[in-house]
Formats: C-alpha cells, structure tokens, sequence
C-alpha cells in the first residue's frame, strides 16, 4: 500500500507570496501546465488506485489537470491549516521569528489551527486511508504545503527545505520517501 501526497500546482497567491492557508484560490495557468507534465512522468503516468482531493478549488483544479475526469473523493481532513489573521498577508509583513516558529508547529497564528489539530486530523485520515485499501494498492492525495509539512513532522523528516508547488512525499508501511 502506497499513499502519494502531493502539493497542488502554483496559484495565483503563491506567485505573489501571501499566505493563503484556507482562502480559496485558482491554480495558475503555468501551474495547470506543469501539473500536466508531471502526470506524464513516468511515476505518475500508471494512474493511482484511488483519488483524494482537499475541498479547496486548487487541488481539485491540480488533480483534474493531472487526470483528466478522475472523481476524486473530497476529505476535510487533508485541507490546509488554517491560518487565521494571517491569511492573504504577504509573507514577508509577518513578524519573521514568529513565521519560523509557525513553519516548526511552534506557534499558531491569531484565530488559526492549532498544529496539535492538524497533525490529528491526518493522522486519522492516514490510519483510515491504510486500513481501507489493498495491500498492492496506490493512492494519490492532492493536498497543500502545511499537510505535507506536518506528515514529515510526524514521520521526523527534515522540514528545513519547503515543499514546492507539485513536490510530494511517499508513504508506505515500510518506507517513507520525499521527492
């Protein structure tokens, strides 16, 4: 059983680095295109077992450009934190100490999610998403940069070097891989 995480492709705050955490946002053209060619790679090209997006616009958008007509299964718990009065900020506007405590489950940002939370929910949705497939099974989750942030939290990789738009982590029983 093998579950791939992967972040959607850039948007348009992304391009303008604001945090965006729950506000709903498109994916850029550019972003479309490299999801696009990502889904032609060989890794990707076989198709996955099943389909989970986030119930956020961009990953729904990120998927449907990876796999044309795939109908994904949509579950809250892969959403982005919450970033409450931080949301739509440029990123650089925020006090910098706090933004490296935030990105290190440090601090939660005034009326945002706490991390404890975050890490909670996937570890549910992870536990669930194991039990309920095959062995031999595949499973891609098109998620966000804070997800997949907090999976490598919770399996101790390094989380120095950020996720990029498109970037992913593979989890399995035995192994956990970053790409």
């Amino acid at each position: 059983m093998r579950i791939t995480f992967i972040r959607h492709a850039e948007t348009t705050l992304n391009d303008k680095n604001l945090f965006s955490g729950i506000t709903e946002v498109d994916i850029t053209s550019d972003g479309h295109k490299a999801a696009k060619e990502l889904a032609n790679s060989d890794y990707f090209l076989a198709g996955f077992d099943a389909y989970y997006v986030s119930p956020l616009v961009r990953t729904s958008q990120t998927l449907e450009a990876m796999y044309p007509g795939v109908s994904p299964i949509i579950d809250s718990r892969i959403t982005e934190i919450s970033l409450g009065d931080w949301e739509g900020l440029e990123k650089t506007s925020v006090d910098q100490g706090l933004r490296k405590d935030f990105l290190a489950g440090l601090y939660t940002p005034p009326g945002g999610e706490s991390h404890e939370d975050v890490c909670n929910r996937l570890k549910s949705f992870t536990s669930d998403v194991f039990k309920k497939y095959p062995d031999n099974a595949s499973v891609l989750v098109v998620t966000h940069g804070g997800v997949i942030r907090t999976l490598k939290r919770i399996w101790n990789i390094d989380t120095s070097e950020k996720t990029k738009n498109l970037g992913y982590i593979i989890l399995n029983s035995d192994i956990l891989e970053t790409v």
